[in-house]
């Protein structure tokens, strides 16, 4: 998924910022994790919808298909806890022949009140 974000970086002729890729992964996880009210989250549709801007078509199918989208909502609803992006790190990879990065990422997800 990440891949396909930076790949977006990797057709212009600038550099690629982390700072930038950072920023746009934080966004789209955000979107994707953050379940405000657990009686009442997102549907799988709603989220579907967040995270549709940071995906490619491809990438979107396969990962609803998977029900990948589903996955916070579900959690909350049966622990009754809301969720939430506390911290997303990355660290490159490699660089790739076609000109895009590889990052790997670590997502610091909280779950229950205290936000």
């Amino acid at each position: 998924m990440l891949i396909l974000i930076v790949g977006l970086f990797g057709c212009s002729k600038n550099s690629i910022n982390e700072n930038d890729v950072l920023e746009i992964l934080k966004t789209y996880k955000t979107e994707q994790y953050t379940i405000e009210e657990p009686s009442n989250p997102p549907t799988n549709d709603e989220i579907v919808q967040h995270v549709k801007p940071f995906l490619s078509e491809k990438a979107l199918e396969k990962l609803n298909a998977n029900r990948v989208f589903s996955i916070a909502p579900d959690i909350a609803t049966n622990t009754n806890k809301p969720i939430k992006v506390n911290d997303v790190q990355i660290e490159k990879s490699e660089k790739n022949e076609d000109g895009t990065v590889d990052y790997t990422y670590t997502l610091e997800i909280q779950l229950g009140e205290g936000f």
